[in-house]
């Protein structure tokens, strides 16, 4: 077969210990590795403190990914959640105003967390205006009849999916499947041709609890991941 040559990120995909059920996969992934260590320990005895026996223990397994997209799926895994669907919101509505400086929102406001009180309220957005809403109806003090208006306001969205995070911490424990390529080549080819696929089975991983979300000008947001 020639040499042969583990070459590019794997793809990665995890399982529900308990069911089986796919939790996330991935076929971005920018980087992945991982790094076996054990320790050992030296046992030393006699006149010269000879070497007479090394005693290995605290093997350890560490995996590191790094995923190129934002993935909901993976951050939910690392701090040990679940994806859940519907939640209040901010909302940006973009509204022509009428007769006085008068609008109407197409959604429906609700009362901001943890506010005392029982107005409704929201904003404009270029001159942080407070609104107070009767409704889905308001009336600007700034803008005047025929402006278009940004106005950011709270409301529920039934489509849209989250994660909480919580204080207490404990990651998931899943089942963990790379798939890497395997290439091959010998000296008298000088390009290598994909013979085969290395997959590697973790069955038992937790994830270490971290996430890190970068978000700069230039720049895509990568999830690194550690189990």
């Amino acid at each position: 077969m020639g040499r042969l040559f583990l070459a590019g990120p794997a793809n990665f995909h995890s399982y529900d210990i308990s069911t089986g059920l796919p939790i996330a996969n991935s076929k971005t992934m920018i980087d992945n590795s991982i790094d076996i260590s054990v320790k050992g320990t030296d046992v030393r005895s006699g006149q010269g403190a000879k070497l007479q026996f090394i005693y290995f223990d605290a093997a350890d397994m560490k995996i590191t990914l790094t995923e190129s997209q934002f993935s909901l799926n993976f951050l939910a895994s690392t701090i040990g959640t679940t994806i859940q669907t519907g939640k209040n919101m901010w909302t940006y509505e973009n509204v022509v105003l009428g007769a006085g400086g008068a609008g109407t929102l197409l959604g429906t406001p609700i009362l901001q967390p943890d506010l005392s009180g029982s107005s409704v309220f929201g904003y404009i957005e270029d001159t942080n205006e407070r609104l107070t809403f009767t409704g889905k109806n308001f009336t600007s003090t700034t803008h005047a009849e025929g402006d278009t208006v940004c106005v950011r306001y709270y409301s529920a969205n039934n489509n849209a999916t989250y994660v909480d995070v919580a204080s207490n911490i404990i990651p998931s424990v899943v089942r963990g499947v790379l798939d890497a390529q395997l290439f091959s080549t010998d000296s008298t080819v000088a390009n290598s041709i994909l013979v085969g696929t290395i997959q590697i089975e973790i069955d038992r991983m937790q994830f270490d609890g971290s996430a890190k979300l970068e978000m700069k000008t230039g720049a895509v947001s990568n999830t690194p991941l550690t189990a």
